[in-house]
């Protein structure tokens, strides 16, 4: 089915889901966040921990696992534009803690809580400026995203407080056992050959850190779909593509025309020869 005729499914090109999973913004964000995780270690009770002794318990919140921002799709082409592999899930992979051969684990203190506005500022300046570089041209849309990302602040503040106050209560002190809960989707490093992504030393900080952005970006995607933004986006995608599959239908067209012109001339040519 073409592009002037089809309106695309829930993770087609031109989604909320996709306006926002801006890896290079997302990146920005996680490191942020990472930092402050970081000041607020208690160093004298950091310890590195075998690998082997440490289990990652996946306890997903249903509300952010059933997100369609989790359940976005991706697919391989042919250089021809056929399908080559896919639909594959973005996000169901799990962290595999034997790439390492230790983690470190440490208290954090209480404070760490007193800056979960300062995160979700962080968030939401962020995902502003990469929505307003992705979404040129569609005013109607950027503001419906901006007005989804403001009205999602209570809601992700008292989410990302509920996570960072979580943090705190964990004593790693007496634990030769080391169990680390994580609460939302893992994003695969690569979707269709199945990648699981990479971890670090500090990967406590690091799941962690994505838990914080994977529960706002869960919270901002229902508010702007409730807004109505997945319509309008697709609305916008489908105009675009099929004013390029209708541009590509003309340049096939004349360039058919030019062959055939080419080819009676030719033919007539050595008639007359």
């Amino acid at each position: 089915m073409g592009a002037c005729s089809s309106k695309g499914g829930e993770n087609a090109k031109g989604s909320t889901a996709q306006v926002l999973d801006n890896q290079t913004a997302l990146s920005d964000i996680r490191n942020a966040i990472k930092e402050k995780m970081e000041v607020h270690s208690q160093t004298s009770t950091q310890k590195s921990v075998s690998s082997q002794n440490v289990t990652i318990t996946q306890e997903t919140d249903p509300e952010i696992v059933n997100s369609p921002m989790f359940q976005t799709q991706t697919f391989k082409y042919w250089p021809w534009g056929s399908v080559k592999e896919g639909p594959c899930p973005n996000y169901g992979c799990m962290y595999d803690v034997e790439q390492v051969n230790e983690i470190n684990v440490s208290s954090f203190k209480e404070d760490l809580v007193n800056d979960s506005q300062e995160i979700w500022n962080n968030i939401k300046t962020k995902l502003k400026k990469n929505a307003k570089l992705q979404m040129t041209g569609n005013n109607e849309g950027l503001e419906i995203l901006n007005n989804a990302i403001d009205k999602s602040e209570s809601e992700v503040n008292d989410k990302i407080t509920d996570i960072l106050t979580k943090m705190t209560e964990q004593d790693f002190d007496d634990e030769q056992n080391i169990e680390i809960v994580i609460n939302s989707p893992i994003k695969c490093s690569d979707p269709c050959s199945g990648g699981n992504p990479k971890l670090s030393q500090n990967a406590l900080i690091e799941m962690k850190s994505n838990d914080v952005i994977n529960s706002a970006l869960a919270i901002i995607h229902k508010n702007a779909s409730d807004m109505g933004l997945d319509t309008k986006l697709k609305a916008e995608d489908t105009d675009s593509a099929c004013m390029v599959q209708m541009i590509l239908s003309c340049v096939c067209c004349i360039v058919c025309m030019v062959i055939i012109y080419m080819v009676i001339q030719q033919s007539e040519g050595e008639g007359s020869g």
